[in-house]
């Protein structure tokens, strides 16, 4: 759907999606079986459902607030039979795929009529929900992988998902469950900016990511060992433009 409510000053879109997923392909490192490769191979089958949304609405004249969010909910419905104890089982929840996430932004213009120029200051919020790493349920095994050639695991929640193991590893940890997956924990995201332009001049202000949230997201398709990517910190600046035209 799409529209416009409160005297056209409210834009609001919406969509709903249902997706059903064939034989879902995976990337998956194993040198025990096929040297140091990463191969791609079917997964199964999954769905999908969710709704996005978006909106702007002119406040005021002046004051202006936007957003977006979205609801989602995945599951994996089929495991091929050579997958089963390295993939998580059925019912499980498709990577990446966090229940919510959205974003919310205030932008507030005005005149600044002493020096004849035009301003704004700006806020945004964004937020992205817990997620699971990775299809295959290897988190534990990498962990122990990370405690026996570094001396220290990830540090990173993990989450089991069924109830085999792989039986006794090692004195330190006993037995591994089969199928468990790094948790990316909830992000929020912080940013705002300040402004003004006159006649071919522009120039901002800018800090992003102000308390410096990690965000942290677990990569399992490399090696053996869990690597993290994180955002960047709280990063400020300016920035000045110049209009030839």
């Amino acid at each position: 759907m799409k529209g416009t409510f409160l005297d056209n000053t409210l834009r609001f879109n919406a969509t709903y999606y249902q997706a059903d997923i064939e034989n879902l392909q995976v990337s998956r490192f194993d040198p025990s079986n096929v040297a140091f490769l990463v191969f791609m191979e079917n997964v199964g089958d999954a769905e999908s459902s969710g709704i996005d949304a978006d909106f702007q609405w002119a406040a005021t004249d002046q004051l202006t607030i936007s957003g977006a969010f979205s609801f989602l909910d995945t599951e994996i419905t089929r495991v091929n039979d050579q997958l089963k104890g390295v993939a998580v089982p059925v019912g499980s929840d498709l990577p990446l795929a966090s229940d919510f996430s959205g974003n919310l932004r205030a932008r507030y213009d005005f005149t600044m009529d002493s020096i004849g120029a035009d301003a704004f200051v700006s806020a945004s919020v964004t937020y992205r929900g817990e997620t699971l790493a990775g299809i295959v349920g290897s988190a534990a095994f990498m962990d122990d992988t990370s405690l026996l050639a570094y001396g220290a695991e990830s540090g990173v929640g993990v989450q089991t998902e069924g109830d085999d193991t792989f039986g006794s590893v090692n004195d330190s940890t006993g037995a591994l469950p089969a199928n468990s997956r790094f948790v990316n924990k909830a992000a929020t995201t912080l940013n705002a900016s300040m402004g003004l332009s006159k006649d071919n001049w522009n120039a901002e202000f800018f800090i992003n990511n102000i308390t410096s949230e990690e965000g942290a997201m677990m990569e399992t398709a490399g090696k053996f060992t869990p690597e993290q990517s994180v955002m960047r910190p709280r990063t400020m600046g300016l920035r000045f433009s110049y209009d030839f035209e």
